[in-house]
Formats: structure tokens, C-alpha cells, sequence
């Protein structure tokens, strides 16, 4: 999987923080952007596999 920063952590923290008043690790928000990675990964493949090139809301697997 490639390591690329796609969750914007300023956000996610503010997120966090905002709605249940809890702080996130480092750790725990590269966690999460390797979730975030993985579903993309996963959706695309399920696309191609049905020969499309544009992911729809049914390729993302925890829909």
C-alpha cells in the first residue's frame, strides 16, 4: 500500500476533538489513513472488475 498522506490530520484532529472531546495520536491518524487508502484500493479494483473507470458509492465496501 502506498504510503501517501490523504486524510488532512489538522482536520481530523479538529474533528475528533470538536465531537467527542477526545485527542488523537499521531499514530492512530496514520492508522486511519491507511484505512482510508486500502477502501480506495479496494473500490477502484471492484470498478475495474465491472470494466469502469469511475468508483461509485457500491464499490466502497462498507456501504
Amino acid at each position: 500500500m502506498d504510503e501517501s498522506l490523504v486524510v488532512v490530520m489538522s482536520k481530523l484532529k479538529k474533528y475528533i476533538k470538536n465531537t467527542t472531546g477526545c485527542s488523537i495520536s499521531m499514530e492512530a491518524l496514520g492508522v486511519i489513513n491507511n484505512k482510508v487508502l486500502q477502501l480506495c484500493e479496494d473500490a477502484a479494483r471492484r470498478a475495474q472488475a465491472d470494466r469502469r473507470k469511475i468508483i461509485k458509492p457500491s464499490d466502497i465496501g462498507i456501504l
